[in-house]
């Protein structure tokens, strides 16, 4: 079953938020600039008189950060709350009040972790000489042209947030990302010995399509068995107004429950193999097998266990790297941030 997907991120460290739906891939575009939109009407009915640009929302070794900047990561927690809990109603899904507020509160504190992020690796590329090119400050430029006009230039003056900040704040993450890609390249990870401690029998994955029909139905499976040898399923169905499909599954995940028979099939056929007419409690199938895509299954199994090894080993050198520096938080910030 295809499934479009939604992904909001602040790179390279940021919460990652993916919500699957049946829906046309469109929709979650419009949505998301609609959001913009709303988030920018409802940002805008914040208190103006506060000074978010000479307020610190925290010191890092004494050097402070002012609020405007927390509020830019802010916002972007924000909109993908907003972004969540609209995207449920669209797909006409309920919304417990305790998992929004719940996710409310991991969002802001992952965004405020991010400010201090930043700043660490921001500082540590700098200490290295670090710089971006011409180039790299056009594109944050453009970046930060983007975001103001989403979210409105008044709406961000509300914050202290200028488009000289916004694109002061894109250099910062630019060069930080940059320090912490070679950070977490870094780190040794033994890909070889990931591959060896997973079992590739536990990645047997195919991909079949099927033709399926009543029990009444078997004479007329019976006869289109010879025409799925060459013809298009989706086609011979139509044709004979029976049901048919695709299914990409892994062997011995109990996929098809008290027919187990027909996993049985689909793991004795070769690639391009059409089987016979299959009884089950249920009616009558054909299947083809498509594919057979064990080994991409497995390395792409290895390359997640990577990846989320060296994040591991980023996140706790991270930790390690912070405790040696003097963070102090404005004990009010909380209150602040969600006003």
């Amino acid at each position: 079953m295809d499934k479009s997907r939604i992904m909001v991120k602040d790179e390279p460290w940021g919460k990652i938020m993916l919500l699957e739906s049946k829906k046309s891939v469109m929709k979650p575009r419009i949505l998301l600039a609609l959001l913009f939109v709303v988030m920018a009407v409802l940002l805008s009915g914040c208190q103006k008189n506060m000074n978010y640009k000479d307020t610190a929302a925290f010191t890092f070794d004494g050097a402070k950060v002012n609020l405007s900047e927390m509020m830019y990561h802010v916002l972007l927690a924000k909109m993908q709350e907003e972004l969540y809990t609209s995207y449920m109603k669209e797909d006409n899904q309920a919304t417990d009040q305790k998992e929004v507020k719940e996710l409310s509160k991991a969002l802001t504190d992952a965004a405020i972790d991010n400010a201090v992020k930043y700043q660490l690796f921001y500082g540590m590329a700098l200490n290295e000489n670090y710089s971006l090119t011409e180039e790299e400050k056009a594109e944050c430029l453009r970046r930060a042209e983007n975001i103001q006009k989403n979210f409105g230039e008044e709406t961000l003056n509300n914050y202290g947030l200028t488009i000289e900040d916004l694109t002061a704040i894109q250099e910062k993450i630019a060069l930080a990302t940059r320090y912490y890609s070679n950070y977490i390249d870094s780190f040794s990870i033994d890909k070889e010995a990931i591959r060896n401690n997973l079992d590739i029998a536990d990645y047997k994955q195919y991909k079949i399509n099927y033709l399926f029909g009543q029990k009444t139905e078997k004479e007329l499976l019976a006869e289109l068995r010879d025409k799925a040898l060459t013809e298009d399923f989706k086609e011979l169905s139509e044709e004979a107004g029976i049901k048919s499909g695709d299914l990409t599954f892994f062997a011995g995940k109990d996929t098809f429950g008290e027919e187990k028979i027909l996993e049985d099939t689909v793991i004795s056929m070769k690639e391009g193999e059409v089987s016979e007419v299959i009884e089950t409690v249920n009616g009558f199938y054909i299947l083809k097998l498509i594919s057979e895509s064990s080994k991409d299954a497995f390395e792409k199994a290895v390359e997640e266990e990577y990846e989320k090894e060296r994040n591991e080993a980023a996140e706790a050198g991270y930790q390690s790297l912070k405790a040696d520096h003097e963070i102090e938080l404005n004990k009010d910030l909380q209150k602040v941030i969600n006003r």
